[in-house]
């Protein structure tokens, strides 16, 4: 076998290894990348959520306020 032959089978082992990992490294970062994209769209849900919450508190307070203010003007009124 020719110095050449080995040289050339030498790499195309390292690049068999060398693809293999790549290829390895591509879905563990696929994974970590999903991963992530879920734990965002869970955390913008927990926001939404918590948001739609205080939007609602806001709305009772304010219906609760009209309510004091529609009293209190019935109050003046009957004086």
């Amino acid at each position: 076998m020719a110095i050449s032959d080995i040289i050339k089978k030498i790499t195309d082992e390292a690049n068999k290894k060398a693809a293999f990992m790549k290829q390895i490294i591509d879905d563990e970062i696929k994974k970590v990348e999903k991963e992530a994209a879920k734990k965002a769209e869970e955390r913008k849900k927990e926001i939404e959520e918590s948001v739609a919450k205080m939007y609602q508190s806001i709305i009772e307070k304010a219906k609760i306020l009209a309510k004091m203010e529609s009293g209190s003007m019935l109050l003046k009124e009957k004086r």
